[in-house]
């Protein structure tokens, strides 16, 4: 079984398949013309934990309190 013609997905050019790649996402490129994956594209993102849980503000005056029990200053 013999090398054959391809046409690569890049830049639509004909090349034997021996002087082509498989690239990342898939596609049939030039081995001259080979790029590799980016290192920032396998970067996993953290996530920062800003949540305050049961988070309140502070009442300003006794009518902010729930059911009016107790005093503002209190707090």
């Amino acid at each position: 079984m013999g090398d054959h013609k391809v046409r690569d997905d890049v830049y639509g050019l004909t090349y034997l398949r021996s002087e082509c790649e498989l690239t990342w996402d898939g596609l049939l490129s030039p081995s001259d013309h080979f790029d590799e994956k980016h290192p920032q594209l396998t970067i996993k993102p953290r996530h920062d934990k800003i949540a305050i849980k049961d988070a309140r503000p502070t009442p300003e005056s006794d009518s902010d309190l729930v059911f009016g029990v107790g005093k503002a200053e209190d707090l």
